[in-house]
């Protein structure tokens, strides 16, 4: 009790620095006008604010307040937003020094916590709405008056963007909705909700607050007291227009918040907003103590907070308090979700708190297609892992600090004038950063591209990983450097190749680590573009989700015109139907909102374009399904050796009852193009949810023994198969560890009650043809989550992984021992015994006899060991989680982060531990390796000219393309690999005439075991 009280004790004396801290810089003569409501505004009166101006719809509030009402609502606006101001800090300061122990699924905290965020209470709105229309009417009268109008519609022109002029309006305001959740209880639930309709002007005068948060909680859908709902998923649609806020917009569980692509809506906050973010994914609750999952009680748990889109906006924060730490979006996510498309717009005041984002924790998820201007930071906070890709930075002070993360991978992103790129440091002096990928990227006019904590080989330390691959540095000082000023890569070097800070593998039984190395990859000429200048090489392809902005609504065909979506009716023919008679045209199939009942395989064919309503479900019901001895395809997207293109979108692919034949994807198509053959924010859920007959009633979390055969659910979720081409971008494969509907709508603080489901496998990929996997996922298959069986092609951005909770309760393969090699490149366990690799749980990633695979980041998680997490610190939840045998030639590993095993890899009866790789010293005890580039095998080593060949002592079967140097055709450098392995000499053959001199040289930043030849003239 006494060490209670010491420690709420301390907590205040906390709460009461930190207070006069916020305090002082909140109302500080450096900030000018820190409450944005100035003096000028404060003096106009009623009568001013009610001048006429033309075209102009006054607002009831203002036209009904009086001087009196108005000058009080400034008061209690100003007093919220200092309060705000220090309890937004107080929850920025505490994230800063707990945000990675927070963040395991099931973390828990004994550390104080932070007062609670500002409850705005019906007053506080109220005033800060009045205030928020007063300002604005004269806004808009100042505007007019100097014969001037700020036009938001003008967003592109602001980032020098050349965009075809489309019409304004945009196929989802006009398309027929015939959608309807089975599950949820109510036939008349409302699906698809305009703003507008909920009373949102979208004009920039009135406030929009109230009528948007109407729109979203209509109708009961999943907001405070839910920790999730699968009953009733909705869109929130915004036409083009501007919406005036003033206090924070909610957005829920399941939801889709989407603007009109063609002309997006501008959310612009008021002077007078109050609050920590102007859109916010989770919310604090005032007083609520701890959450289910030990962290701050929330309406959602952070790791567990799925199924969310926002696209298609601009976000205005400029007139908000510089010092009151707003930010646009209060992005705290996991799986399944996606922001794209959306402009940040935020005050460039050098002494500003603004931010864009702020995302202290989570799973990820994926953020495309973004651009940031001005603000103290562009993002700002920590998450497990995210796929980040096609992001533009101008002038943010910082464009993304990472207070921490596991893994975080970056592709084609620019930034230009900002004093700091990347900030990858807390702000306790604790490393929490794991490690970064930043791929095909630019940074332009930056001090310091990349900023760290001071790097050691140090195991246990912290060092964060960090791999550069096709970068540019244009006008930068510094490309990565620490805080105490040591340069490990000066910016005069203007490009990098690769480079690597960490713990690095060029043979799999030979560890380095490096404070700095730079050297060549090749990529696979089908994985990459035509662009090359300004990089040293093509970036790989990528392509973002098509939203058809041109299209009509008339072009699209509803699926609910042939099938039912109810949940009860077998849809099989009529899907089947729709799909046939509409492939090779011009129509879009529009699966409304429903859940499809198939009791047979449907086919997809060559020229199909799908568009799903808020995550239709396509659902693998009855006894074709059944037989685990002989799978069978719920969806085959083209037939085997099909050639052409489909593009699919936002759908789910489930299942009900026992269904441990099916497999959930089979991907066959073969692309005619790069990445025509596409699916983008679509999913696999196995279990966890209402109508499935696979929650936690009919498979309850077991600690022995095997649930009933009605709980084997899956074969495989989805087969890449040898011909096919992919391109994946936001997949979430998934079986359920817990019940993703809440039991009680009425408790905040409701479980979320575990399931033990049985699916065999997660991704198979046999592709030898170009894949492109970015921000996928796969979590609890039996057998292995990712297998790469004979593949090659394939750049996998960011993947990760988990483990089943309940392995080694059953061991592998149990309970799918009957099926164990149905599958080319099933795990072989006839000898497995206790102590061996993958013979306690699942692979999280196999690769076998595979080659040219590029893995920029994966996050394997190993969290439980039967439904207990004492095996996490201890690294030995189970025995290892990635296999390697046959490895060939350009496998490359980057920035690979693993928790809970005692190896990270196993490769050949090569054994890589945890032990020796361990990043930090406190939970949960991860272990990060930067590169693991086999680059190196199968004929690598030798590098030759049609006179002149270069031999190591191992022999050479085989002479990489990229090595052969045409007579007369040299370059200025070759340079001649390191051979690897336990080799302690070599031989070469210098033939007369040869146009070099020989050097040995290491890039290394400290030297290994160095060879015995010395530098050799021709």
């Amino acid at each position: 009790m006494a060490t209670r009280h010491r420690g709420l004790l301390q907590a205040v004396l906390i709460w009461a620095l930190l207070s006069l801290q916020v305090m002082t810089s909140v109302i500080s003569p450096a900030m000018k006008d820190p409450l944005r409501i100035g003096q000028e505004i404060e003096k106009r009166d009623v009568g001013t604010a009610r001048a006429p101006v033309p075209d102009m719809i006054m607002p009831s509030r203002v036209a009904n307040a009086t001087q009196s009402e108005i000058d009080e609502a400034r008061r209690i606006v100003r007093a919220a937003i200092l309060e705000a101001a220090i309890l937004n800090k107080a929850r920025m300061d505490y994230v800063m020094s707990d945000g990675a122990r927070e963040s395991s699924r099931n973390a828990s905290s004994s550390d104080a916590q932070p007062p609670p965020l500002l409850d705005i209470t019906k007053e506080i709105a109220a005033a800060a709405a009045l205030v928020a229309e007063v300002d604005a009417v004269a806004e808009v009268r100042s505007y007019y008056s100097r014969g001037s109008k700020r036009d938001y519609s003008k967003i592109d022109a602001l980032y020098n963007r050349t965009v075809e002029k489309r019409a304004d309006t945009f196929w989802m305001e006009d398309i027929q909705r015939k959608g309807s959740w089975p599950f949820g209880d109510d036939p008349s639930f409302k699906i698809f909700r305009n703003v507008k309709d909920y009373g949102a002007y979208g004009d920039g005068i009135h406030d929009d607050t109230d009528a948007i948060n109407r729109a979203m909680a209509d109708m009961g859908t999943c907001g405070e007291k839910c920790h999730g709902l699968t009953t009733k998923n909705i869109v929130v649609y915004f036409p083009s227009g501007t919406y005036l806020v003033s206090s924070t917009i909610e957005a829920f569980f399941g939801s889709q918040l989407i603007g009109n692509p063609n002309n997006r809506p501008t959310i612009k906050a008021a002077s007078s907003f109050v609050g920590l973010g102007v859109i916010s994914t989770n919310h604090y609750v005032p007083n609520g103590g701890p959450g289910p999952d030990g962290n701050p009680l929330e309406w959602y748990v952070t790791t567990a907070n799925f199924y969310r889109q926002i696209r298609n906006f601009v976000l205005d924060i400029t007139a908000t308090n510089g010092a009151a730490y707003v930010a646009a979006i209060h992005y705290q996510i996991a799986q399944a979700t996606s922001l794209s498309h959306v402009d940040f717009i935020v005050s460039s005041d050098p002494g500003t708190t603004q931010q864009a984002i702020f995302t202290e924790n989570g799973s990820g998820g994926v953020l495309s297609d973004l651009t940031f201007t001005g603000g103290n930071f562009g993002i700002y906070g920590g998450n497990q892992q995210f796929t980040a890709q096609r992001i533009k930075f101008t002038g943010c002070k910082t464009a993304v600090q990472l207070i921490w993360d596991w893994g975080w991978a970056w592709k084609n992103i620019e930034i230009t004038g900002s004093q700091t790129g990347f900030k990858l440091m807390s702000e306790d002096n604790v490393p929490r950063t794991g490690s970064i990928i930043i791929l095909d990227s630019i940074f332009k006019d930056t001090k310091t591209a990349l900023l760290t904590f001071p790097a050691t080989p140090e195991k246990g330390k912290g060092t964060t990983g960090i791999t550069l691959d096709n970068v540019v540095f244009d006008g930068v000082d510094s490309a990565v450097a620490d805080n105490y000023g040591k340069v490990y890569l000066p910016g005069s070097v203007g490009s990098v190749d690769t480079w690597t800070l960490g713990a690095m593998y060029f043979d799999i039984s030979r560890r380095d680590y490096t404070l700095g190395m730079s050297y060549s990859t090749a990529r696979e000429a089908t994985l990459v573009t035509d662009r090359l200048s300004p990089f040293p090489k093509a970036p790989y392809f990528e392509r973002p989700k098509p939203q058809y902005e041109d299209i009509d609504a008339s072009n699209f065909v509803h699926m609910k015109d042939y099938a039912k979506g109810d949940g009860v009716t077998d849809d099989t023919e009529a899907f089947q139907r729709v799909l046939c008679q509409f492939s090779g045209g011009h129509n879009i199939i529009f699966i409304d909102a429903g859940s499809y009942i198939l009791t047979d395989t449907i086919t997809i064919p060559a020229g199909i374009k799908i568009v799903g309503e808020a995550w239709p479900q396509l659902v693998a019901f009855g006894s074709k399904f059944q037989d685990e001895t002989h799978p069978r395809p719920l969806v085959r997207v083209g037939q085997p050796g099909d050639e052409g293109s489909v593009e699919i979108q936002d759908l789910i692919f489930t299942t009900k009852g026992p269904t441990a034949g099916v497999v959930l994807v089979e991907w066959n198509i073969k692309a005619t193009s790069p990445g025509s053959a596409a699916m983008w924010d679509s999913h696999v859920r196995i279990g966890g949810a209402t109508g499935s007959e696979l929650t936690s009633t009919e498979c309850p979390a077991i600690t022995t023994g095997v649930n009933s055969d009605a709980c084997k659910s899956g074969s495989l979720m989805m087969h890449i198969t040898k011909t096919a081409s992919a391109y994946m971008e936001n997949m979430w494969l998934w079986v359920a560890d817990h019940d993703v509907d809440d039991h009680d709508l009425q408790d905040a603080n409701s479980t979320l009650p575990q399931t033990s489901i049985y699916c065999a496998r997660g991704l198979l990929v046999e592709s030898t043809e170009a894949t492109w996997l970015y921000g996928t996922s796969a979590e609890h298959a039996v057998y292995y989550q990712y297998n790469f069986f004979e593949a090659q092609n394939v750049f996998a951005s960011m993947i990760q992984t988990e483990s089943p909770y309940y392995q080694p309760t059953p061991k592998v393969p149990a309970p799918f021992e009957a099926a164990v090699g149905v599958f080319s490149g099933d795990p072989d366990y006839s000898n497995c015994r206790d102590g061996l690799p993958g013979c306690d749980s699942s692979w999280a990633l196999r690769m076998i006899n595979s080659s040219k695979i590029h893995i920029a980041g994966a996050g394997l998680y190993s969290w439980f060991t039967t439904y207990t997490q004492d095996c996490i610190d201890s690294r030995n939840c189970q025995n290892s989680l990635i296999q390697l045998e046959e490895i060939g030639d350009r496998v490359r590993l980057h920035n690979l982060i693993t928790i809970g095993a005692t190896n990270m890899i196993a490769s050949d009866g090569t054994l890589i531990t945890s032990e020796s790789n361990l990043a930090v010293d406190y939970h949960p005890y991860w272990s990060q390796i930067t590169g693991l580039d086999l680059i190196n095998n199968k004929g690598a080593q030798c590098l030759v000219n049609q006179q002149l060949q270069a031999r190591g002592e191992r022999p050479c079967p085989e002479v990489p393309p990229e090595a052969v140097v045409p007579p007369g055709k040299y370059p200025t450098n070759l340079s001649l690999v390191d051979i690897g392995g336990e080799a302690d000499h070599g031989y070469f053959t210098l033939v007369n005439g040869s146009p070099y001199n020989w050097i040995l040289t290491y890039n290394h930043s400290y030297q290994m075991d160095q060879w015995s030849w010395h530098d050799v003239p021709a």
